[in-house]
């Protein structure tokens, strides 16, 4: 990012939701906060069938021009979310996950490293999915 100064490196996600919620987040909206933990059990706990499937594919809609800021009825401060910024998204919610996974001590290296690979596959699909409606064409 030559040429770029620290003030234009803001939060990306804060350039996406609508308002500030508290403390603990103060760029995100609360809705996708929940909306996040949400997402969040889906992948962990969710049989990965025809009704998962579409939610996800609902998912990349709300994110796209053509349903952005129309599912809450909220206005957001972009009209949709770069699909570069979706695939990005693998990489801060993967890469956070592994002290969680160890859960102090109690799983072993094995094991953290099973969960940490299926985290990362399971994360990859849902973006992949998530994309789809930036170019159906081409699916």
């Amino acid at each position: 990012m030559s040429g770029t100064d620290s003030s234009d490196r803001t939060n990306i996600s804060s350039r996406h939701f609508p308002v500030p919620t508290d403390d603990l987040m103060p760029n995100i909206s609360r809705p996708s906060v929940d909306d996040f933990g949400r997402w969040i059990d889906d992948l962990c706990n969710r049989t990965y069938d025809q009704e998962w499937l579409v939610y996800q594919e609902e998912i990349g809609v709300r994110h796209h021009p053509v349903g952005k800021n129309r599912t809450d009825g909220v206005q957001s401060t972009s009209a949709y979310i770069p699909m570069r910024h979706l695939i990005a998204f693998v990489v801060p919610v993967t890469l956070t996950i592994r002290e969680f996974l160890a859960d102090g001590g109690k799983a072993t290296s094995a094991e953290v490293d099973a969960m940490y690979q299926a985290w990362f596959k399971a994360v990859t699909l849902t973006v992949a999915l998530w994309v789809r409606p930036y170019n159906s064409e081409l699916w």
